[in-house]
C-alpha cells in the first residue's frame, strides 16, 4: 500500500492564514466594543442630561449664549466626591452654548450623586452683554429640563442690624462699637423712624453756658 503525503496548495495556506487573521481581528473588535460600552456605562452611570432653551423677552430663541454650571456648597475644604467612592468632582465651572434655536444640552454629575449632601449648581446664561439670567438648581435624575424646573430659593437677605452701625457727632463718624452709652444728666433720646435712627439730645447748662447737640 502506497502512502502519498497530502500537499497543501499555496492558495489553501493563504486562505487559512487569512481566516486566522480575520478571526483574531473579529475577536479584538468585539472585545474593544465591549470595553468601550463598559467605559461608556461607567462614565454615564452618574450622568444627568441637563437641557433647556434660552429665549429673549419676546420669546425669540437666543443663539450662542453661554450656559455655565458651577458646583456649590461642597462644605469644609471645598471638596465634593461622587457617592460610593467614584472620585473627586471638580468645582470648576463647565459650560456649553446654545444652538440656533436657543436650545442646549449637557451631561454632568447630578447633585443626588454627590457627597456631601446639600450641593447645588449655580446656573448662568451669559450673552454678549453679560449675564442675563442666574439661579441655583438642585440637579437630579437622569434628565433635568431647566425649562420646567423651579430654582432654589434665593439666599436670605442680611438680617437687620440689632445694634447701631454708625454713631456720628457733628457729622463726623465715631468708632463703631456694639453699644453706645450716654452718661450724665440732661440726656433725652427718642426713636426717629422716618430716617431709621435714634436721636439723642444732650443738654447741660451752668453759669450762662448751654451746650447742646444731637447724636444720630
Amino acid at each position: 500500500m502506497n502512502y502519498e503525503p497530502k500537499v497543501e496548495s499555496r492558495e489553501s495556506r493563504v486562505g487559512r492564514g487569512l481566516s486566522t487573521v480575520n478571526f483574531r481581528l473579529s475577536t479584538f473588535m468585539r472585545l474593544a466594543f465591549l470595553l468601550a460600552t463598559c467605559h461608556l456605562s461607567l462614565a454615564t452611570a452618574f450622568g444627568t442630561t441637563v437641557t433647556g432653551t434660552v429665549l429673549d423677552p419676546q420669546g425669540h430663541p437666543l443663539a450662542n449664549v453661554t450656559v455655565r454650571f458651577e458646583l456649590q456648597n461642597c462644605g469644609a475644604g471645598g471638596v465634593c466626591t461622587l457617592t460610593g467612592g467614584g472620585g473627586i468632582v471638580s468645582t470648576l465651572p463647565v459650560s456649553t452654548t446654545t444652538a440656533s434655536d436657543g436650545t442646549f444640552s449637557m451631561v454632568m454629575n447630578g447633585n443626588d450623586t454627590i457627597t456631601p449632601a446639600g450641593t447645588f449648581y449655580e446656573v448662568r446664561y451669559i450673552a454678549l452683554i453679560g449675564t442675563i439670567y442666574s439661579a441655583n438648581y438642585n440637579i437630579t435624575g437622569t434628565t433635568f429640563n431647566l425649562n420646567n424646573q423651579t430654582p432654589l430659593g434665593a439666599e436670605p437677605p442680611a438680617p437687620t442690624p440689632a445694634a447701631y452701625t454708625t454713631v456720628a457727632q457733628g457729622g463726623t463718624n465715631l468708632q463703631q462699637r456694639q453699644i453706645v452709652n450716654f452718661t450724665g444728666s440732661g440726656i433725652s433720646c427718642a426713636d426717629n423712624s422716618s430716617v431709621s435712627r435714634t436721636d439723642c439730645t444732650v443738654t447741660s447748662g451752668g453759669g450762662g453756658t448751654v451746650n447742646s447737640g444731637t447724636i444720630y
